[in-house]
């Protein structure tokens, strides 16, 4: 076998331990795909702790032993390597651990929401999936596996069981791993109360493209996905009968170049233009409020002739009749004291 490969999975070992995502015994394994060969070296020792050179085998992807000694119970789960590697040519590492706190999600059949950012900036944005149960090594468990994986996501968690990673990299793989821990551990022990999430884009882009542009429309759309991700990883979390949702903007706005005050100017089809239907008129009565005053009818003109019968503050004066002003009062005090 080569060295180098070896170093690297005991390596890759000693750092999934090192990350804490791992059972209290350490029990999990590794495999590095061999670049340019149909193989991959596998972690054959009973833990990742402290694991072996000497307990590293080659392995076909086909499964078959090529070199070294694979025990039964380590044998059982080198098909989910090799389903993983068959399936998605990209894949150079894969993980298989019991971390407490995603395989307490594991044992639930509750898969794992994108609830904390991390797990959208490494790829799981749709959360974390639950593989049907099969026993170890089985046809059955392969086949939940498959099933359960989502393109693009790079983890899912198998029932009754653990947690399966598999990416580009050793270093990729183990950090996914630390984050779908992280997550699970957060719900667990904070159950928080309340999140706040913030979509800017459809502000940005109105701002920037032009209210109703393309860009624009598009970055509702997107928004738009998200929130349905995030109300799928709820309800699938079962956290949905106990969740409240309260959705909010801003403001609106007026297409660019558009300045007739008129409601022509809202974007009153929104909701038809995303769905790709025919725009629908309005039916409701619509009111655009300038500045606070015209919220009320008549409030208006009210408040203009209030603003028009107060005096002027001297700092709002022009700056030569606030200096007058100002020496005003001063020369009234010297000719009072030249009198005295």
């Amino acid at each position: 076998m080569d060295k180098d490969l070896v170093d690297r999975v005991t390596d890759t070992a000693q750092r999934v331990v090192a990350s804490g995502a791992i059972s209290a015994n350490g029990h999990g394994n590794v495999s590095l795909r061999v670049p340019g060969a149909d193989e991959m070296y596998f972690t054959a020792g009973p833990s990742l702790r402290n694991h072996r050179a000497e307990a590293v085998v080659r392995v076909g992807l086909d499964g078959t032993l090529r070199e070294g000694d694979l025990p039964p119970i380590q044998g059982a789960v080198v098909a989910m390597h090799t389903a993983m590697y068959a399936d998605q040519p990209e894949v150079g590492c894969v993980l298989h651990t019991h971390s407490p706190y995603a395989t307490a999600y594991a044992v639930a059949r509750r898969p794992i929401g994108c609830w904390v950012e991390a797990l959208a900036m490494f790829g799981l944005a749709a959360g974390v999936p639950v593989a049907d149960y099969g026993p170890r090594g089985s046809q059955e468990a392969i086949a939940g596996i498959r099933a359960a994986v989502i393109p693009g996501v790079p983890a899912v968690l198998l029932a009754n069981h653990g947690v399966l990673v598999f990416h580009l990299s050793p270093e990729l793989a183990i950090m996914v791993g630390g984050v779908v821990e992280e997550a699970a551990q957060y719900l667990v022990d904070k159950r928080p109360q309340i999140e706040f999430i913030h979509f800017s884009d459809p502000d940005d882009l109105g701002h920037s493209d032009g209210w109703m542009s393309s860009p624009q429309l598009e970055a509702v759309r997107h928004t738009d996905r998200c929130l349905r991700t995030l109300l799928d990883a709820t309800a699938a979390s079962g956290l949905d009968r106990d969740t409240l949702f309260i959705i909010s903007a801003d403001h609106g706005g007026q297409v660019r170049g558009a300045a007739t005050g008129g409601s022509d100017d809202l974007p009153r089809q929104l909701g038809t233009e995303l769905l790709g239907e025919r725009p629908a008129p309005l039916r409701l009565p619509v009111m655009r409020v300038q500045r606070p005053a015209a919220a009320l009818p008549g409030r208006d003109r009210e408040f203009r002739r209030q603003r028009q019968r107060r005096p002027a503050h001297p700092r709002k004066q022009a700056p030569l009749e606030a200096a007058e002003h100002q020496r005003g009062p001063r020369r009234r005090r010297r000719r009072t004291g030249s009198t005295a």
